[in-house]
Order: structure tokens, then sequence, then C-alpha cells
């Protein structure tokens, strides 16, 4: 069933920048698919999906020298599948942790559909025979275009890490990481994730989300003296909520009928399924990071893509905060057997190259 190619396990050598000065390049390197006598130091892998879906590829590097590696780093990329700006994130982001043994970099790419205007000039094109996700509907689990029935982005990255752990026994650790709609797509496949291999431990980052998957109806609201406050009232951007605290409330669903479904939320969910991810979520090892300067409409905020629905501005009006919100409404509502930490990195915007290694460079990844 599987297409795969045999992945060339060759040394990178980059040399790390302070994070807020990234400059990482989509087109530093020639790409090729990986074989057994490649000479590239990134390559593309191929396998071909469950169900006749289409296959499904992902660039891999194997950083700090050609040794079995017992540690891997999958980077999901954000909306415009810049996958290869993000797996030399992912590199940097192993630079910058000091780690010195071998690892694999790995950034997996949903292709879009035909003609969509989501794809980031330079990166890897589609071809026949890939499966295919609408530009948003990947992010939050859906199923895959065309004919015969597609197959869930979710199970895609199952896929991945089953084919990782066949390929290297030696595997013990994999940390799932995605910026952006990546981090939507992390965010939402915790808890749905199929069970790793035996002897592989999963832990993810979830890195500058628009939006969060809540596992109830509740919201987080800003509040000054008994009273819901706006932003200005609470204090700077990069402080909230200073002055406020982050109470949880039942939203008038009259006015905002959705946000509780969707990619916002389980109402919609059958109750097995919700209840069964909401402990997966609890259980897992995740740790969340966010620019410390992605709130407002600045330089590199990228606050133009920013979700604006009334289900999104419930959870908060920019990353920052929304991030900041649902860690509130997580120490409130989800008791984790992992507590999770939310990691402000400073310096950062909204730019992978730059949250992803300066977050690594202060938390171990592994």
């Amino acid at each position: 069933m599987c297409l795969v190619t045999t992945l060339l396990q060759a040394s990178l050598a980059v040399t790390p920048r302070p994070a807020a000065a990234q400059n990482l390049s989509p087109t530093a390197h020639a790409l090729q698919q990986c074989t057994s006598h490649s000479s590239s130091q990134i390559c593309l892998q191929t396998i071909a999906l469950a169900h006749h879906a289409g296959n499904f590829s992902w660039y891999v590097a194997s950083v700090n020298g050609t040794g079995d590696p017992h540690a891997a780093l999958i980077v999901v990329h954000g909306y415009p599948h810049d996958a290869r700006y993000s797996l030399e994130a992912g590199i940097a982001a192993i630079k910058a942790a000091r780690i010195t043994t071998p690892t694999l970099v790995i950034a997996p790419i949903f292709q879009a559909q035909k003609g969509a205007h989501c794809q980031k000039p330079g990166e890897v094109s589609a071809k026949p025979g890939d499966a295919r996700w609408s530009c948003g509907g990947w992010m939050s689990g859906e199923v895959s275009l065309g004919s015969p029935p597609g197959i869930s982005s979710f199970h895609a990255m199952d896929t991945l890490v089953r084919q990782l752990h066949q390929q290297w026994p030696d595997l013990h650790a994999i940390t799932v990481a995605g910026f952006s709609a990546g981090g939507q797509f992390v965010q939402h496949y915790i808890g749905v994730a199929a069970l790793p291999p035996g002897g592989l431990n999963l832990r993810y980052l979830v890195a500058s989300p628009g939006s969060w998957l809540y596992f109830d109806a509740q919201r987080p609201v800003a509040v000054l003296n008994n009273k819901p406050a706006a932003d200005s009232q609470c204090g700077p951007a990069g402080r909230y909520p200073a002055r406020c605290q982050i109470t949880m409330t039942l939203p008038d669903a009259t006015v905002c009928p959705n946000y509780n479904s969707g990619k916002y939320g389980v109402a919609r969910w059958p109750l097995a399924k919700s209840r069964a991810a909401r402990i997966r979520y609890q259980q897992a090892d995740i740790s969340y990071m966010v620019g410390a300067q992605d709130s407002g409409t600045g330089p590199g905020t990228a606050s133009k893509r920013l979700d604006k629905t009334c289900a999104a501005t419930l959870q908060g009006s920019y990353r920052l905060q929304r991030a900041q919100n649902y860690l509130a409404w997580e120490q409130a509502r989800l008791p984790s057997l992992h507590p999770e930490t939310l990691s402000v990195v400073p310096g950062c915007a909204h730019d992978v190259g730059c949250v992803l290694p300066g977050f690594a460079a202060r938390h171990p990844l592994f």
C-alpha cells in the first residue's frame, strides 16, 4: 500500500541567529525525492494514504549527523502552506535548543485544491494523485477532496507518525508543533490523534493559532470592578489582562449562534467523541506559545488574516489575548495531568521563523 522511498539521513549544518533576526529562505536548497543515494540535505518523502485517498508528502531533514535519530520534530505549516519555511524554522529551533544528537525535522504538506489561492509561491506543487484539501478545511480535520471519499487530515498525520516509527524503530519521542493555522490543526488533533505505537512518546506545541477549540460552552471574559471590560480598560495589549481579571461565562447564543460549533467548539460532536477527546487532551503533554508582539494591527501581526467572526472574537481580540484567555479557561475548566504553560516569546510577532526558535532557546523540545 505504501509508496515510500528510502529517506536520506544527511547532516544539515545550520548556524542559528537570534530568534528575532531569523531570515529563513524557503528556496535555500534544491529539492529532490528522497532516495538511498540522494545527496540533497533536504528532500521529499511520499506515502500512499489508506482507502486510495491519494499521496501525502512531507519535507524531511536530518540534523546533527547521520546516526539513528531518537527524536523528531514535526512542524505543521500555516494557511499559506509554507511548509518549506516551516521546515527551516524547525531546523533553527533544533539548533537554538542546543540539541546535538541526530534529530529528524519533518514538515508535512497539506496540498490545496486545484486553483486555490492559498499556496505560497516556491512551495512544491501538487501532482496528479496527491491528496488535496480545501484551503481552510485541513486545519480542522476535514476530509480530502475528490472521489473516492477522502481521508481526514488528522488520519494523514496519524499515517506520518506511524511511518516515522516504522522507518526509525529507535525513535522514542516526537514533538508535533504547529504555527498559526498549523497551530489550529495541532490543537484540534491532540484530542483525536491515534494512540502512538508502543515505546513512542508524543508531545505537542501549539503556536499562535487564530482560534482555539473549546471543550465546553463557557468562554473567558475580562472583568474590571465586577463588570465586563473593554481591552482599553485593562491596559496595554502586551500586558493583558493587566488590571482586569479573566472569568468564565456563557455567551449569548442568540447573538452568536455558532460560537461553540465547527472549529470553535464541540457542541455538534457526538457525546462519546467529545468526552473521549476531552480526556485525551487532559492527558496529553502540551505547551503553548505565541509572539509577544502578536497583538494589535502592527507590522508582522498578519492582522488582516486573523479570524474576526463572532465565534473567534469571543475568544479574544488578537492571537496573544486568545492564547492567554484559552490558558485561563483551561486552568478553570479543564484541569490537566500535565499542566500547560504559555510561553510569550519576546521580540516576535506572527512569524514561525521567530517564534519557534525563540521558544526552543528557552524550553526543552524533547
